[in-house]
Order: structure tokens, then sequence, then C-alpha cells
């Protein structure tokens, strides 16, 4: 009896480091196969994003003009960055903005495949999008939830990185869908700190409240 439990245990312990050694296989393989910054931008691509993020829909709500400039805060691979410099045309500027210089170099070695010459990135900093101009656009999806200080954030945005006239869009997922979130009535609540007004109010996105803030008049 005791040779057999004995056995059994050691079954399992050879199960469990089988398992384990699959699963480290599976990680060296898919490290070999893809690069670091393409193994990101999966993560931030999930199959299916189109379905839930709209894309199209998105970018046609901003109405972008040809010759704007856009900075696309949190850009990772480049998934708005893209779709956002085919509509500003070759006199526009898509600033692909993010922290992470893998995701940066990723993009750009992806705008130059397209022939993208309308497509910059911008390495920025924790506290400052360090933007090389002020832009038309400032546009952010999935990643307000992630600054710290957001007012003190959006308030040096409006003061130093807008055009007269520029706005900014915010895209951040709902509570319920994620703890990676904030609220609405957050969001709105800190924007009008930073001297913006509410003007683009859209909760047609499944997962993801979007909306569009004017700095305020009395703030100019």
């Amino acid at each position: 009896m005791q040779d057999e439990q004995a056995s059994k245990a050691t079954s399992r312990r050879w199960t469990r480091f089988l398992g384990i050694g699959a699963g480290v296989i599976a990680i060296a393989a898919a490290l070999l196969f893809f690069s670091l910054p393409e193994l990101k931008r999966a993560m931030y691509e999930p199959g299916g994003r189109d379905g839930w993020q709209q894309p199209v829909r998105v970018v046609d709500t901003l109405a972008l003009a040809q010759g704007q400039r856009i900075a696309d805060l949190g850009s990772g691979g480049g998934y708005f960055s893209f779709r956002f410099a085919g509509r500003i045309g070759e006199r526009g500027v898509v600033y692909a903005t993010d922290v992470d210089a893998d995701m940066n170099e990723l993009v750009m070695n992806d705008a130059t495949e397209r022939g993208l010459r309308n497509v910059a990135t911008v390495l920025a900093a924790l506290d400052d999008p360090r933007l090389p101009e002020p832009v038309d656009w400032f546009f952010t999806s999935n990643t307000y939830h992630h600054l710290d200080d957001r007012v003190a954030y959006f308030a040096r945005v409006r003061e130093k990185y807008l055009l007269p006239g520029g706005r900014v869009a915010i895209i951040d997922f709902k509570p319920e869908i994620t703890k990676h979130s904030t609220d609405r009535g957050v969001i709105v609540e800190e924007m009008t700190a930073a001297g913006f007004e509410l003007t683009g109010d859209h909760d047609w996105l499944e997962r993801q409240w979007f909306g569009v803030f004017t700095p305020n008049p009395a703030e100019r």
C-alpha cells in the first residue's frame, strides 16, 4: 500500500514538473518568435478589440481635419495613431506619445514600413507628455487611470500643449468593466478642476466612456 501511495506521489510530482516545463518552453518559444514589443502590443490590442473599441466611429467623432496635429497619449503599438495618420494627411502630424521606449520604436518602425511620414514618436515623462509643439487634439485611450495628479497633468496640457481652439478627448474603461478604470464623474470633476468644460459626452462604447473637453474661456 505504501509503495502504491509513493508511486502516485511521484507521478503527481512529475506531472507538475512536466506542466511547468511545458509552460517555460511555451514562453521561451513565444519570446523567440516575437520580440518583446510585439508581445506588449498583443496585450494592448487583444483579439476582438475592434468590435468593442469601434475605432472608426471614434475617429469619425473627432472629425479631424487635414493638416491638424494630434497627440496620442499612451499610444502603445499605434492602434489609434495609424488611424489618425490616415485622416490628417501629409501636412498633419500624429505624435505617438508613450513612456515605453520599446513601443515607440515599434511604432516608428511600423510607420516607416507603411510609408507614413506624418507619424512621430515622443518619449513622455510620467508627469509630462513632452510634446515638441502644441496640438489641435490631445487624445488618450485606456491611459487616464494610469496618470498621477491628473488635475495638474491636464492643467499643464491646457497651458502648454494645446493650440487655440484645441481640445482633449479621453476614453477610459468603465468601473463596472474593470478595476483599471475611471468613473465618468471623476473624469469630469478632475478635468473641470484642470480648467476644461465637457463639450462632448459619448456613452455608446460598450466598455468605455468617451468624453471631449474644451478649455474653459475663463482660464485663458
